[in-house]
């Protein structure tokens, strides 16, 4: 125990959260607090430039006569002011208000505006914060019962939950340990975790499902699901719960992206910028395809969208004998109905059309009923020409006459296919009479099939070695 103390002034501020750590503890310690050794010091101190240089027994004296001076005068130090109020402070400080959170995933910080001690009381000394899952708050988060966390305005509670409400309170407790009432409850939400691994599982004509991983949120996160087709703005799907969606009513053949944004917990304001997915839906499969016109070298193929939007991909695709045949070219328009122009046919020849749909990621439904229908014969134009004729194995022969880029077939008279050669600049092709293989073509005479800028023309050859 200490008995004495020097009387210096610079022990004023000490003392004075000394008596206020003591009458504090002695309330809630329902104990008597008797102070028989600081009564000099509540009257006066004495200044150590003033005196430092004196004995102790001289000192003593200045004391003393310090004291009953300001008894006198009815004089107090600080530390008499500090103590007076403490013994008289029943007062309760103001409630702390406006309690605002800045959240996390598994921590908030949280802030509130400061209380205030009555005039002349002992001062605030801090705060004490509740904190619990229930807003009852019984219980209490462990270590967040009544916790002391001093003379400060904000605090960081850490060891939550993700994507979890909690409910806060906060009140002050002034210098001799006055308790406040408690501040308002105030709801917390820790904030959830954006999901990962958006994906499109499963692909149909009017719907697709989606899902997703929670990233360590809670089963009762709400999620906002939106759509947008097309690149226009993102409009509302529904809100979800779980880890998947089936997302119905989708237009046939066409390209949709989905968002997914957590709800907050307490407010349900969707949070963050959320993540993103695309996909295509089914094409339906074409009907009512038919052979519109044939020609010598060209015909036109049409057919019904059957549902699908302007814009899905179609394929048509043109047979020789069950073969599919990659002579020929096709365009495709779709406008006021979908239709194909195909070209480079052979004349006086026999082929099957077939059309199928595509979507925008490449999925194909099966082909619609074939067509079939005959070229007509080809004409043989003057502007197209085979020199030499006969050819007899020295030097080359040209196909002259026909468009850039055009084609000439060669065939036996059984119809096996020999050579094929494409135009060139000038329009023609040049052939040393061998096949297709490199080897010398025999004797005999043979048909060829010209591309020429006013269709296809029939020339006959005939070979003598």
């Amino acid at each position: 125990m200490i008995f004495d103390r020097d009387v210096y002034s610079f022990w004023d501020l000490l003392d004075i959260r000394f008596h206020r750590l003591l009458v504090r503890f002695a309330r809630e310690a329902d104990l008597a607090y008797l102070t028989p050794y600081f009564t000099q010091r509540y009257f006066a101190y004495l200044d150590y430039e003033d005196v430092g240089s004196l004995t102790p027994a001289e000192r003593a004296e200045a004391a003393s006569l310090a004291t009953v001076e300001a008894l006198s005068a009815g004089r107090l130090t600080n530390t008499g002011l500090a103590y007076s109020g403490l013994m008289t402070d029943t007062t309760l400080p103001t409630p702390p208000t406006a309690v605002t959170v800045e959240g996390g995933g598994q921590q908030v910080v949280l802030h509130w505006n400061g209380a205030a001690d009555n005039l002349g009381g002992s001062g605030l000394a801090g705060y004490r914060v509740d904190v619990s899952s229930v807003a009852s708050f019984t219980p209490c988060l462990t270590g967040w019962d009544e916790n002391d966390v001093g003379l400060v305005v904000s605090t960081t509670v850490t060891g939550l939950s993700v994507g979890t409400a909690y409910y806060v309170r906060v009140r002050a407790y002034d210098g001799v340990g006055n308790l406040s009432n408690h501040s308002d409850t105030f709801p917390v939400g820790t904030l959830v975790n954006q999901p990962v691994n958006f994906q499109v599982t499963a692909t149909h004509l009017t719907s697709m499902t989606l899902a997703w991983d929670s990233n360590d949120n809670p089963l009762g996160i709400v999620y906002l699901l939106e759509k947008s087709v097309s690149g226009v703005a993102f409009q509302t799907v529904a809100d979800v719960t779980g880890n998947s969606a089936v997302v119905n009513a989708l237009t046939y053949g066409t390209n949709h992206t989905f968002r997914l944004k957590p709800r907050d917990m307490v407010t349900s304001v969707p949070i963050g910028s959320g993540v993103t997915v695309s996909g295509w839906t089914l094409a339906s499969s074409p009907v009512n395809t038919t052979l519109s016109e044939i020609h010598v070298s060209s015909a036109v193929v049409r057919w019904e969208r059957n549902g699908n939007p302007r814009g899905v991909g179609y394929e048509v695709e043109v047979l020789n004998n069950e073969v599919v045949y990659d002579g020929a070219r096709v365009t495709v328009t779709d406008v006021d109905a979908p239709e194909a122009v195909v070209t480079r046919l052979r004349p006086e020849t026999a082929y099957e059309f077939r059309v199928r749909a595509k979507n925008g990621a490449g999925v194909v439904t099966v082909f619609d009923t074939v067509v079939s229908g005959t070229t007509r014969e080809g004409v043989a134009l003057e502007t197209a020409g085979v020199y030499p004729n006969p050819y007899r194995g020295e030097g080359l022969m040209t196909f002259g006459g026909m468009k850039t880029g055009g084609t000439v077939t060669l065939y036996t008279a059984r119809g096996q296919e020999v050579f094929t050669g494409i135009a060139d600049g000038n329009g023609d092709v040049k052939w040393d009479g061998r096949n297709k293989d490199g080897e010398p073509v025999a004797s005999g005479v043979y048909m060829s099939l010209m591309e020429t800028e006013d269709g296809w023309v029939k020339k006959k050859i005939v070979l003598e070695r």
